[in-house]
């Protein structure tokens, strides 16, 4: 649902966007990293072990320029370097200013971005 309405604002993006629900840190992730550019990734419930894997498998990726996700990681990968840290508008934040729930502007993102020549 997420792509599609993303894709009515952008007619391309459906064919520049791959939403994948899988094990990020095994064996299927390393293929679909090979040709990724940008990746998102809900890691808030992430352990150190798995972002640990996590981390190896992202510096793996050779076409990987930017790297966003929920929780930071504790050693930023190898190759990569912190870059900003931005509130992305999610839909789990909207509409949530009724009753006990307090507004929110959207979800906070760490940024990694690759270091030039490396990796």
């Amino acid at each position: 649902a997420a792509l599609k309405a993303a894709s009515a604002r952008d007619a391309t993006l459906g064919r520049r966007c791959k939403l994948i629900c899988d094990d990020c840190a095994g064996e299927a992730a390393a293929g679909i990293l090979q040709t990724a550019t940008v990746v998102f990734i809900a890691n808030l419930c992430f352990g150190a072990e798995l972002q640990r894997r996590l981390a190896l498998r992202l510096e793996a990726a050779p076409h990987l320029r930017l790297i966003a996700v929920v929780k930071p990681f504790a050693d930023v990968p190898r190759g990569f370097e912190f870059d900003s840290s931005e509130v992305a508008e999610a839909t789990w934040t909207q509409g949530h200013s009724k009753g006990a729930w307090e507004e929110h502007p959207g979800q906070a993102v760490v940024l990694y971005r690759r270091v030039s020549g490396v990796g």
